[in-house]
């Protein structure tokens, strides 16, 4: 089996980051203009301070995800994110994953889905909410996710450290949203 992980919402807090630095409220949708308060959205507030994707703290899913690599060589990581970012999210990765080994995909999210469908026996932990099919992807839960209906949904570290650690990856018969 292989596991293949995103960044934003699934390593890396640039949400939580966000809020925190301009005093927003956290989405509730991928798409709609959330943060209305300053009439920006996601990637207009990262251009004004590209710091926050290196400053932003690691989410709770990171200590099982970083575990999981310790243990199974190295991680493949697979990211949608502007050229912009790209610089600024490696310098992330080289921060906070000393020691780990990592092979870093820079895809979209149909791209991913394409990807991962040729993979016979892999899954993918993302929080994007708008793939095709979830069969085999592990979505971490939020807010702007909770409409996804399909798949398997993980709110904390104990569950995504339960799927990483089954042995025989009896991903499809449990828990599903």
């Amino acid at each position: 089996m292989k596991i293949f992980f995103d960044i934003d919402g699934v390593l890396r807090d640039t949400n939580g980051t966000l809020i925190k630095k301009y005093h927003l409220p956290y989405p509730t949708s991928w798409y709609a203009n959330e943060w209305d308060k300053l009439g920006l959205n996601v990637y207009d507030l990262v251009v004004m301070d590209y710091n926050v994707l290196f400053e932003a703290k690691p989410t709770k899913y990171f200590k099982t995800i970083l575990n999981y690599g310790k243990n199974n060589g190295g991680l493949e990581i697979w990211s949608h994110q502007p050229p912009s970012w790209r610089p600024h999210t490696k310098k992330w990765l080289n921060k906070n994953l000393q020691g780990i080994k990592y092979k870093l995909r820079f895809l979209t999210p149909k791209q991913k889905a394409y990807r991962l469908s040729k993979i016979k026996d892999g899954l993918l932990v993302d929080d994007f909410p708008l793939f095709s099919n979830y069969d085999k992807i592990i979505l971490v839960g939020y807010p702007y996710n909770r409409n996804v209906k399909k798949g398997r949904r993980i709110t904390s570290p104990k569950e995504l450290k339960d799927i990483l650690n089954d042995k025989k990856r009896e991903f499809y018969s449990k828990n599903s949203v």
